[in-house]
């Protein structure tokens, strides 16, 4: 919501119930403590502001956006929300944006933490607001399009509404970070703050402030091709290109030079590959060369499919690129929403309209009607680079139940990339869709891109194999053990004593800790180990704050075994710890991490190391998938995975094929998990009968 700073501050004094309640609408979030928030807030903001305005009436009527505490101004394109956004012109003239985040926190006994970015808060590391709001000022210095039509400045500042001990904030490591972005608190701090805030505005301007509101995400060109340049260079690259890759990479490198002369003309890539083709590493390349030579032409979005994807991704553009900001060049599927969100649909149903998933085409026509232009504009890209591309959400007849941050009722995300893209290239293996909202297959891409004229181009990758040794045998093995395709073929690829030249390594061990051991004298030459599982037990640990100090018994992997000597042991492991979903913490290991001290600390599943690989990778296969009576079978009791709720409900499981279908997901999980490694897979497997029969095939095998 937008407001000028004067009626933002009658309202609060005249009508705030009011003023609360048309937030909750717009903005979705009405739980009670989103209304006790702002009943806090928002008076505390207000006497800020009136202060400011008798410092400097002239910005009476500048504007400010409004919405949550939490949740106010959403940034173009991005996950982040800023709570007031104040909007008018400064002293020297020049369009001047100033963003002001609000924390209700309770800081006694905070301390100031290990580096400028992180605040002991409550014995937590937590990241400091003035770290919080330099990133939403340094996104829109880069990526809003009217920040860069005006030439704006942005600036930003902290305020803790509900305290005054901010000592720990200020101190050294924090020093520089809060001279620039300051932090002020409740009581002797108001003056300050409106002293401030009337300093870095002068006057209004209506017309910024609501090309401001209708801002979009828009690249800064030499920035992009600064990150693209760094990217590019040898010694920072973080993927190579050899035989299948490269080919696919000049087919596709040559349908976009062939649509930055064909402006009008929509393109749509399809690059079909299994795990270990080299996806990721051609999708990445194709950015980079795309951004170099085509830059001025638009956006050039390299866009993920999971938390665990984008944090990684954004990682990888950070460090390797050294540039600040890189990682938003690295845009979620979920960022091309065209503005439809849960609460908007619940009045528009109540006015009457459908708005159901599969009425999805008829809803955007209805809101198109209600605002206008799409927040995300048609063609805001020249290019979207989709990596990982099977996980995209399409709602059409599937009974999804698990939106992942997505309204279903906006319809798939695969239609929107294209509609915002003058080219879109889609990465992808249908094999890999294994969530139950992971529903978009090739030929839903090709019917999508008829909607748009696009021409259609497909490169396929089947044949190349950058992981498992290199080895396509290996996968065809591993397929056909799982019945995904014919039968098991030979193990000619397996290295064993007889067979030291061969390229990849299957071993099976005898227990947990026997796995732990194998894998950490490969970490002790150098190489690069996880420990792995599919859903097989709860996430008991995932609200704790500290995984590794939870008592053994109550871990998410509490395992009890026999030992060599007949002896009962146990061993234990959390679940990948993924504070704020930064499942960097587990894939990168960064320093200071618990995983960078042991890299064996915790086990990852299959959503978080899609796309990823390691030398060694050990796999905990537990009771959720079994062999009994010729054939491979699936424990529901044993699946854990909170995104097969659909296919594990007591509805689906009643049907005729309810359990082959939690069967199939279940077998996906574990090939994602399989072909993670690119030296060797160790594999404790719990069940008795199910090891006995993975011991006779490798036997037979040998001999």
């Amino acid at each position: 919501m937008i407001f000028t700073i004067d009626t933002f501050c009658d309202r609060v004094e005249s009508d705030m119930n009011g003023l609360i309640d048309e937030l909750m609408y717009t903005t979705g979030r009405d739980t009670p403590a989103e209304r006790q928030a702002w009943q806090k807030s928002l008076p505390r903001m207000s006497v800020v502001l009136a202060q400011a305005q008798q410092l400097n009436q002239k910005i009476k009527g500048a504007h400010l956006y409004l919405g949550s505490v939490t949740l106010e101004y959403k940034l173009p394109a991005a996950s982040a929300w800023c709570d007031v956004v104040l909007l008018g012109r400064n002293a020297q003239g020049q369009a001047q944006v100033v963003i002001v985040e609000l924390k209700d926190w309770d800081t006694k006994d905070d301390e100031p933490g290990v580096s400028e970015a992180l605040i002991r808060h409550h014995g937590q590391d937590r990241l400091h607001p003035s770290d919080q709001v330099r990133g939403y000022t340094l996104y829109c210095q880069r990526f809003h399009s009217a920040v860069h039509a005006y030439q704006a400045q942005v600036d930003g500042c902290v305020y803790f509404t509900t305290t005054t001990s901010v000592a720990a904030y200020t101190q050294p490591p924090h020093t520089s970070l809060t001279s620039t972005y300051p932090v002020f608190s409740a009581g002797k701090d108001v003056g300050t703050l409106a002293g401030h805030l009337a300093g870095l505005l002068q006057e209004s301007d209506e017309q910024f402030a609501h090309d401001f509101e209708r801002g979009t995400y828009k690249q800064d060109r030499n920035m992009l091709r600064q990150v693209a340049s760094s990217l590019r260079n040898t010694s920072s690259r973080p993927f190579e290109l050899l035989d299948k890759q490269r080919l696919g990479y000049e087919l596709a490198l040559q349908t976009i030079e062939q649509a930055s002369q064909q402006p009008k003309q929509k393109h749509v890539v399809l690059v079909l590959g299994p795990p270990g083709s080299g996806k990721s590493a051609l999708a990445t390349n194709l950015w980079v060369e795309a951004a170099l030579r085509h830059n001025a032409r638009g956006n050039v979005a390299f866009v993920t499919t999971s938390s665990s994807q984008k944090t990684n991704m954004k990682h990888v553009f950070d460090t390797a690129s050294k540039i600040t900001g890189a990682q938003y060049h690295v845009l979620p599927a979920n960022q091309f929403n065209p503005g439809l969100y849960g609460k908007q649909v619940k009045q528009l149903q109540g006015e009457g309209y459908t708005m159901k998933p599969f009425s999805w085409r008829e809803n955007l026509k209805v809101l198109r009607q209600e605002i206008g232009d799409f927040k995300t504009p048609d063609d805001m890209n020249f290019l979207s680079v989709v990596d990982e591309a099977h996980a995209l959400i399409n709602p059409e007849g599937h009974d999804i139940g698990f939106s992942a941050g997505w309204c279903l009722q906006a319809g798939p995300q695969a239609w929107h990339i294209m509609r915002c893209s003058q080219v879109s290239v889609f990465l992808l293996d249908a094999k890999q869709s294994y969530r139950d909202n992971e529903t978009t297959t090739p030929a839903d891409l090709e019917r999508f891109a008829q909607d748009f004229g696009a021409q259609v181009h497909t490169v396929d990758l089947s044949g190349a194999q950058y992981r498992c040794g290199g080895s396509t045998e290996y996968v065809e093995w591993m397929e056909g053990l799982f019945g995904i395709h014919d039968e098991p073929t030979t193990l000619d690829w397996r290295k064993t004593p007889a067979k030291p030249d061969a390229p990849f390594g299957l071993q099976l061990v005898d227990s947990p800790t026997e796995l732990e051991s194998v894998l950490g004298q490969h970490h002790a030459d150098g190489q690069l180990v996880r420990l792995l599982s599919s859903y097989s037990v709860e996430w008991k640990t995932k609200k704790a704050t500290d995984v590794h100090g939870v008592a053994p018994k109550n871990q998410d992997f509490y395992l009890s075994y026999l030992d060599s000597s007949g002896q009962r042991q146990s061993w234990s492991r959390p679940w990948n710890y993924a504070p704020a979903e930064d499942y960097t913490l587990y894939v990168q290991a960064p320093e200071g991490s618990r995983m960078h001290q042991n890299p064996l600390a915790e086990v990852g599943c299959p959503y978080v190391v899609r796309g990823f690989d390691f030398d060694y990778i050990g796999l905990l296969w537990l009771n959720d998938l079994i062999w009994r009576e010729g054939r491979w079978m699936v424990d529901p009791e044993h699946v854990h995975e909170t995104a097969f709720a659909s296919t594990k409900s007591k509805k689906a499981l009643k049907q005729a094929d309810g359990l082959d279908q939690l069967l199939l997901a279940v077998l996906k999980g574990y090939r994602i998990l399989l072909t993670r490694a690119t030296k060797g897979v160790y594999l404790y497997v719990q069940d008795a009968q199910t090891r006995a029969h993975l011991q006779q095939l490798l036997a037979d095998a040998d001999h």
